[in-house]
C-alpha cells in the first residue's frame, strides 16, 4: 500500500528478472508518521549469523524515522532472525529494535553485520551522523546465541565510536568484520563527511583494527584516510 514501506528479500541462487512475487519474503513497515513515510531511506545488511544458528541475518534502518514517532529523527534500527516467514511486519517480528536518541540523530545512515570481536557471532554496527555537536558516531553491539534481544535505545550502548571532531558527520559509511591486516579479527571502517568538522574540508574514513571490546574516540583510529581536497570523500 502507499503507507508502507517495504523490502523483498530473494534467496540465490538469482538469475535472469524477478518479480515481487518472487521473494522468499516481503518485509514491511506500516507504522511510521508523515516524518519517516515519505522520506524514509532505508540501509541494509545480511551479511551475517548474529544468533549462531548457521543462516545469516538481516539488519535494517530507517535514519529519517522517528522513534516516539514525534518528529525528531532519531533513525530506528531492526535485526530479523532467520528463519523469514513470508509476511513479515517489522515492528513486532524484529529479534532486536534500535531506536535513536531524542533529537536529529539519524541512526541508520550506514549499518553493517560482521564479526569485529573473535566470538564466531557477527556483531553490528549503526552509524548516526549528527548527535551531539554533530560529531557522528558509531553504535556497536556484539552478536551473541540469543536469539531475542528485545528494545534498547543507542544511549544504553556500552560500545560507541564518537567522531574525531565537532562536524565532522562520522557515521555517514561504515563497513564492519573484514579482516585488513590479517590478525584473525574483523576490522571496521567508518566514514566521516568532513575533517575537522569543516564543510569546506574533504571526508575521511576511520580504520579501527579488531578486536574491538571498548568505545573509542575515532581521533584515536588506527588509520585515517583523508580525501582529496574540494571533495567530502570518504568512499568504503
Amino acid at each position: 500500500g502507499e503507507e508502507d514501506t517495504m523490502v523483498y528479500l530473494f534467496e540465490g541462487p538469482i538469475a535472469g528478472q524477478l518479480e515481487p512475487s518472487d521473494a522468499l519474503a516481503r518485509v514491511k513497515s506500516s507504522n511510521l508518521t508523515d516524518w519517516g513515510i515519505w522520506d524514509t531511506q532505508l540501509a541494509i545488511d545480511a551479511g551475517g549469523d548474529v544468533n549462531g544458528d548457521g543462516v545469516d541475518d538481516l539488519l535494517i534502518a530507517m535514519k529519517t524515522a522517528s522513534p516516539d514517532f514525534d518528529g525528531y529523527l532519531g533513525g530506528i534500527g531492526y535485526l530479523l532472525f532467520s528463519p523469514y516467514s513470508h509476511e513479515i511486519e517489522i515492528e513486532t517480528q524484529a529479534g532486536m529494535v534500535v531506536d535513536g536518541e531524542n533529537g536529529p540523530t539519524h541512526m541508520g545512515y550506514a549499518v553493517s553485520l560482521g564479526d569485529a570481536d573473535g566470538d564466531q557471532f557477527a556483531d553490528a554496527i549503526f552509524g548516526a551522523t549528527e548527535g551531539v555537536q554533530d560529531r557522528g558516531y558509531g553504535y556497536f553491539f556484539p552478536g551473541s546465541g540469543a536469539v531475542g534481544i528485545g528494545q534498547i535505545t543507542t544511549d544504553a550502548v556500552s560500545i560507541t565510536l564518537e567522531g574525531a571532531d565537532v562536524g565532522s558527520c562520522a557515521g555517514y559509511q561504515a563497513v564492519l568484520g573484514k579482516d585488513i591486516n590479517g590478525d584473525g579479527y574483523g576490522d571496521l571502517l567508518i566514514g566521516a563527511l568532513y575533517t575537522d568538522g569543516d564543510p569546506d574540508a574533504p571526508g575521511l574514513t576511520h580504520l579501527v583494527l579488531g578486536k574491538v571490546t571498548t568505545s573509542l574516540d575515532l581521533s584515536q583510529a588506527d588509520g585515517t584516510f583523508i580525501g582529496p581536497v574540494g571533495t567530502h570523500w570518504n568512499s568504503i
